[in-house]
């Protein structure tokens, strides 16, 4: 009991520091020195750069074969957590309302893997919690631009090569797998690293910032209020990561045993709140855009929580 307590105490120190990070957010949208026209600009340094940087920057490590294989064990179990989390909201999620119903869906399924999950992983792991977290961000972006534009655009939605294979998640972690598979590192000049290494290192405040800004925006109070929200909340944050852990257990239990720093990394990304995405696809689709922003806010104040307390079990477990 004393090493979970201590495990989770040194998790939840680490959120705590991306809470602050929330509230200078939170501060500036109250006050006006951050709008929707700067939000989305700093969304897109993130998206673009700041967060394909962190991935690229976990890669830039000499070739071994086992790491390799690690990083195709960390891709395996995060599909299977995506699918884990697919088949709950399926089967939990029946609401009449067929936008509300999507929504709430999708907001199980995806979670926020990028802005949440990856400075977690730097936190706790350190570049090798990235590396193993690119992975889980990988397959977040083929299933997003495949299963989820579907999902929310309807069966005329088409599904284009661009849209799967040249959005930044996946093409950040191609470049990072090209460097690591021609064990490039050592040619990659020094100053092009370290700028690579310092546009990462936004990646932990400004997706803070941002998130903090949209929280500041939210009526919480009406939020928490709307029943809508706590089965695809509770899913989202409990039931999944819970489901994927005692998965996790097994397999340690089994021949398939799995690496601890592997294994934590995937709880991370699974345990974190709804994807900030689900907001974006449900205003392009015209979903259910309101609701889509209480699941968000609501399931990212609770991870303070949640997150903390899943990773600290994955330490003690596996």
């Amino acid at each position: 009991m004393s090493e979970l307590l201590s495990n989770f105490g040194a998790v939840a120190s680490q959120v705590f520091v991306l809470f602050l990070l929330i509230a200078v957010g939170f501060i500036c949208g109250k006050t006006k020195l951050i709008d929707d026209t700067i939000s989305k600009g700093l969304s897109d340094l993130v998206l673009y750069f700041a967060t394909p940087a962190v991935i690229v920057s976990s890669f830039i490590r000499p070739f071994e074969e086992s790491m390799l294989v690690k990083f195709i064990i960390a891709f395996a179990i995060s599909t299977v957590f995506h699918i884990i989390s697919g088949i709950l909201a399926f089967v939990l999620i029946r609401n009449k309302n067929i936008d509300s119903r999507l929504v709430g869906q999708f907001g199980i399924i995806f979670s926020n893997a990028g802005y949440m999950a990856l400075p977690l992983q730097k936190a706790i792991l350190g570049d090798l919690g990235v590396f193993f977290g690119s992975a889980y961000v990988a397959v977040f972006n083929i299933i997003l631009w495949t299963v989820g534009l579907v999902f929310m655009g309807g069966k005329d939605t088409k599904i284009t090569a661009k849209k799967l294979f040249f959005n930044p998640g996946v093409m950040a972690t191609v470049i990072g797998l090209v460097i690591f598979l021609t064990n490039s590192a050592n040619i990659i000049p020094s100053p092009i690293q370290s700028a690579v290494i310092h546009i990462g290192n936004l990646n932990t405040p400004v997706p803070m910032i941002i998130i903090g800004y949209y929280l500041s925006k939210s009526k919480i109070i009406s939020a928490i209020t709307d029943s809508r929200i706590w089965l695809p909340i509770t899913t989202r944050l409990i039931f999944s990561p819970l489901v994927s852990l005692v998965l996790l257990m097994l397999l340690q239990m089994s021949p398939l045993r799995i690496e601890n720093t592997i294994a934590v990394s995937c709880i991370v990304a699974v345990s974190a709140p709804c994807a900030a995405v689900t907001t974006v696809f449900s205003a392009k689709y015209n979903r259910d855009t309101a609701l889509s922003v209480k699941l968000v806010s609501v399931s990212t104040l609770l991870s303070i929580i949640t997150m903390p307390l899943f990773v600290a079990l994955a330490q003690q477990i596996l």
